[in-house]
């Protein structure tokens, strides 16, 4: 059995289906840190922290990335191997990420500055280095649970509208 101790319950997991590496990211709220570790298959080793909350991880190419927010900014930060270092900052608020397995990033963030408030979806490119956002915003007031999912280049938002009961999937092309 693989364990870990957590001070808080995790936010997000990911594991590298082509290493079986496990990443997991979790806020601690006593701290106010958000921290991602990392199972190698032998070993857990604590990999970052910062101050940030609403932390998401996932992994590409065996690079793990961070998408989280840190005070009023929201970055995506990627693991060079000796460190992490950002490289974008996002418009909104890290709410779901996922990858295609093929060097693109999805982030789900909620933009709050805007009324009302709105989720968009960001698509981050590793090569060449670039971030768009695709398809329309979505209004998510009153959304819970947001969730994201890409199949053949078509990326899938889930979510459930708590005022109406309804659960809603939104299609982004």
């Amino acid at each position: 059995m693989i364990e870990k101790r957590l001070v808080r319950i995790p936010r997000y997991l990911w594991r590298s289906t082509a290493t079986n590496d496990i990443y997991v990211g979790y806020t601690d709220y006593s701290t106010g840190l958000f921290q991602v570790f990392h199972y190698d298959g032998s070993a857990w080793a604590y990999q970052f922290n910062t101050n940030g909350s609403e932390g998401l991880v996932t992994s590409v190419n065996n690079v793990a990335y961070a998408a989280y927010r840190d005070g009023s900014n929201n970055r995506l930060c990627q693991n060079s191997g000796s460190g992490w270092t950002q490289i974008q900052a996002l418009s909104g608020i890290p709410q779901a990420i996922c990858n295609d397995g093929s060097g693109k990033i999805y982030i789900l963030t909620e933009d709050r500055s805007s009324s009302p408030i709105c989720l968009s979806v960001v698509c981050y490119d590793i090569s060449p280095n670039t971030c768009t956002i695709i398809g329309s915003k979505i209004s998510a007031s009153s959304v819970q649970s947001p969730s994201i999912s890409v199949d053949n280049g078509t990326v899938y938002v889930m979510y459930h509208k708590s005022r109406k009961q309804q659960q809603c999937l939104s299609v982004c092309t």
